[in-house]
């Protein structure tokens, strides 16, 4: 039976996981504000339309770092789970926008689906898939099963595996350590077909329940700890 580890249930970040697209959508309010108060110090202050401009520019692209930072880390994250299958970790990560089987080289340490221009903008379909995602992540048996379909893949194909729909990341962990953890972050070594043998470390979010409590209970940690 596999171990699933989920994003735990964070309450400040309830906002960005249920409503993404509300927030980005209140995010234009102080944007149109910021347009109406440097239209009115152009007109009524005298201020330079150069200094207005550089100014408005910065905050907008502010807010948008801001946003995507606070979207990857709360919504983009809850999206994503590890799960232990046989004693070795998979992370797994769904996504939206992805239309049938996706083909992925083998080459990459961890096999991402590509996302192109064409389909990033199908907004509406995003959307509804986007809602969908939202649904799925919430079951453990989600991650599960498509962590199967993932392998009977890689059993068919070794060198070029295909991610089934919604999966955009896969990662396998054999050996899987902790190396470090600290309040944000959880640091985890691994080796897999794709490392050349090799210890590779990947860093996530140290928000999904009992992960490391799992590695401390096991001795599953790197000389870091």
């Amino acid at each position: 039976m596999d171990q699933v580890f989920l994003k735990r249930d964070i309450k400040k970040d309830k906002a960005f996981e249920n409503h993404p697209n509300l927030i980005f959508g209140l995010c234009i309010i102080p944007i149109i504000l910021l347009i109406v108060a440097s239209i009115w110090c152009y007109a009524f202050l005298n201020v330079p339309g150069v200094l207005i401009v550089i100014f408005d520019i910065s905050i907008v692209i502010g807010m948008i770092i801001w946003f995507i930072k606070k979207n990857e880390n709360t919504n983009l994250t809850k999206s994503s789970a590890f799960v232990l299958r046989d004693g070795i970790l998979h992370y797994i990560r769904l996504g939206y926008g992805l239309d049938g089987d996706i083909p992925v080289s083998a080459m990459d340490m961890v096999v991402m689906g590509p996302l192109d221009a064409a389909r990033a903008a199908r907004a509406d379909e995003n959307i509804i898939k986007g809602a969908a995602v939202q649904e799925m992540r919430k079951k453990p048996e989600t991650f599960s099963n498509y962590l199967t379909q993932i392998l009977i893949n890689l059993r068919n194909s070794p060198d070029s595996i295909r991610l089934p729909e919604f999966v955009i990341q896969y990662c396998p962990m054999m050996d899987a350590k902790l190396e470090k953890i600290d309040d944000k972050w959880i640091r985890i070594s691994y080796i897999n077909q794709w490392t050349g043998g090799k210890r590779a470390t990947a860093k996530y979010r140290n928000v999904y329940d009992s992960l490391p409590e799992y590695f401390r209970e096991t001795g599953k940690l790197g000389e870091g700890k």
